[in-house]
C-alpha cells in the first residue's frame, strides 16, 4: 500500500515516544487535522479518498488498511507505544486494532 520513497522516508524514523495515531476514516476530518497539526496527506491517499466518492464504506475500509499497514511498521521500527486520537468515535480505532496481525 505504501509508496518506496514513503518507507524509505518511514524506516529512517527511529520512535522514542509514543506513536499518535488518527484513525477516523472521513476526509473533512482528516483534512481539517491535518492542516492544524501541519502535517500533509500524501497525493496518493487524496487520489484514492476522491475515487470513492460518497461511498463511506470504502473510505472506512481503506482507511482501516492504511492505519493497520502504519502502525505496523511503526511497532516494526521499534515504536514503544500507539496513542490513537478517537476524538469519542472509538469503533475506528478498534477496526485499525482488529486489522493489526
Amino acid at each position: 500500500m505504501f509508496r518506496h520513497n514513503e518507507l524509505t522516508h518511514v524506516s529512517q524514523f527511529k520512535p522514542s515516544a509514543q506513536c499518535t495515531v488518527y484513525s477516523r476514516p472521513d476526509y473533512d476530518h482528516l483534512a481539517q487535522f491535518s492542516e492544524t497539526c501541519g502535517a500533509g496527506i500524501p497525493r496518493w491517499v487524496l487520489l484514492k479518498l476522491a475515487s470513492f466518492g460518497d461511498d463511506a464504506k470504502s473510505i472506512k475500509a481503506f482507511g482501516q488498511e492504511v492505519m493497520a499497514q502504519l502502525c505496523e511498521c511503526l511497532v516494526q521500527l521499534g515504536g514503544p507505544s500507539l496513542h490513537f486520537y478517537t476524538l469519542n468515535q472509538v469503533e475506528p480505532s478498534l477496526g485499525v486494532l482488529g486489522a493489526l496481525s
